[in-house]
């Protein structure tokens, strides 16, 4: 017998057994071995992510639809008009019975501002309702019975601009002056228009050979300021009473005053001619735009 020839089958076995259990882990080998024994086989392990220190990222919502206000059609950029430091809205005059012609905007001219400002073409419109309505042109110097609204609305530093939603008793738009009174006699202005007519007797009065009794200048005397007598008495002096009928009116104060420095009051009468109210009673809020929709003034209640 060969011994050594016999021997190294036995020494090839041994060294294939080292080499597997060597690859097998050897005295690494993971204590989760199922089994006892070279070659056992281990049970398949799987990574578990850490997930403690993980960051955490909300899925985003989607954006919220902005409720429908009904206001994209309003010509609003969004900035701030230059003439924001000089006119504002002062009052809102609301109404509960519905009538348009007791409803109005008040919007005032600040004494400090530079100049003139054209407001023809600006606007008044609702953030709640979406209602929006343009400021048109004006009467500059009415007359009655003549019809047209032709003047852009240009108010000076101080002024006052009155915007109704109603009709105007007049027909027209126009600025307010020392004879625009004489309008309230036979009309209801909301609000009342100023009363600053030169009193009757105030006036020149026919001098001599043309002088009046004092019969006259008595009935002169009772005439209330803007008032329009309508029954002149008959037995008065023919002369004074054609005088009465004549001169003491809107359209001949107009005549005699429309030159004078202090002729023009101060104060806008802007009618929108609607049917219907405009603003809400409450939870309202009105922007005031110049002509490149830019924010003038907010009023909001």
């Amino acid at each position: 017998m060969n011994f050594s020839k016999d021997i190294l089958p036995i020494l090839g076995l041994f060294a294939l057994m080292w080499f597997v259990w060597f690859f097998a882990g050897g005295p690494t080998r993971s204590a989760n071995t199922e089994g006892s024994g070279l070659f056992s086989f281990s049970m398949p392990t799987f990574v578990i992510p850490n997930i403690r220190h993980a960051t955490y990222t909300p899925r985003q919502p989607a954006a919220a639809t902005e409720p429908d206000t009904h206001t994209d059609d309003i010509p609003t950029n969004g900035s701030v008009s230059p003439y924001a430091q000089d006119v504002s809205i002062s009052t809102v005059q609301r109404t509960s019975r519905g009538d348009p012609s007791r409803e109005y905007v008040r919007l005032r001219v600040d004494r400090r501002a530079s100049a003139r400002i054209v407001m023809t073409g600006w606007r008044l419109v609702s953030l709640s309702s979406g209602a929006s309505v343009q400021i048109g042109q004006v009467s500059q110097l009415p007359y009655v019975g003549r019809s047209g609204n032709g003047d852009n609305l240009s108010a000076d530093p101080g002024d006052v601009i009155i915007i109704s939603s109603g009709r105007s008793p007049i027909g027209l738009s126009f600025e307010t002056n020392v004879c625009t009174g004489y309008f309230e006699q036979h009309q209801d202005f909301i609000p009342r228009l100023p009363q600053k007519c030169p009193l009757p007797e105030d006036e020149t009065i026919p001098k001599r050979p043309n002088q009046f009794n004092d019969s006259c200048l008595d009935y002169i005397e009772r005439i209330p300021r803007c008032s329009t007598p309508t029954n002149v008495p008959f037995d008065l002096q023919s002369t004074c009473r054609k005088y009465v009928l004549e001169e003491v009116n809107y359209n001949s104060c107009l005549v005699k005053h429309k030159n004078d420095d202090n002729f023009y009051t101060g104060e806008w009468r802007v009618f929108l001619n609607r049917e219907d109210t405009l603003w809400k009673r409450k939870r309202e809020v009105i922007q005031l735009l110049d002509r490149e929709g830019r924010v003038v003034s907010t009023y909001s209640y």
